[in-house]
């Protein structure tokens, strides 16, 4: 019995010491992130008369994000505009993709650091082009609401927090759309 007491003390002491810690993280925050972002075009859905190997759109880019948001003890909440850059392809061929972000977050502290998970939606607007690989309009425009998630790992000192984080995208026709970033943040 007073090895389950002690286990049980300890196991209560440690779960108040988290969300006592977390606490002192609290309040509304703003922030700015830059690092590379992946986009990968599907083939289009409209009929054209082409080789659709020729459509080499996956590569990389610098993308940036400007976010804030309040956290709460534990939970946050956060919303962001992501510019996830611009690829470019052989013949004319380019894919970019832009939007803002709204997530739902879970942190879980670990003395000045923490490491969260976030899930929320994301309205994007893409561009794309075929070229010169098709003879009709090769441009096309679209936006729309999909699923975002994302992981990351916080270490805080006094009210600036620095960041490192992984956050996916869905994007309509894109088949791969991605971010990995660093960042930072002031707690006010």
């Amino acid at each position: 019995m007073t090895v389950n007491c002690r286990g049980a003390a300890w196991v209560t002491t440690a779960l108040a010491s988290c969300l006592l810690s977390s606490a002192a993280f609290a309040g509304g925050y703003m922030g700015v992130s830059v690092g590379e972002s992946r986009i990968e075009l599907g083939k289009p859905s409209f009929d054209t008369n082409f080789d659709a190997k020729k459509i080499d759109l996956k590569d990389s880019d610098i993308g940036m994000k400007v976010f804030g948001g309040y956290r709460f003890t534990i939970i946050a909440v956060e919303a962001a505009y992501v510019d996830l850059g611009k690829i470019e392809g052989a013949q004319g061929t380019f894919a970019e993709a832009s939007g803002f972000s709204g997530f739902g977050m879970l942190h879980l502290p670990l003395g000045p650091a923490s490491v969260f998970g976030k899930v929320g939606g994301f309205i994007w607007q893409n561009e794309a082009s075929l070229g010169q690989l098709v003879d009709e309009d090769n441009k096309f425009k679209d936006d729309g609401y999909d699923l975002a998630y994302g992981v990351g790992v916080m270490f805080g000192l006094l009210d600036i927090d620095a960041r490192l984080e992984y956050e996916y995208f869905n994007v309509g026709k894109f088949e791969d759309v991605s971010l990995v970033s660093v960042g930072v943040s002031y707690t006010f």
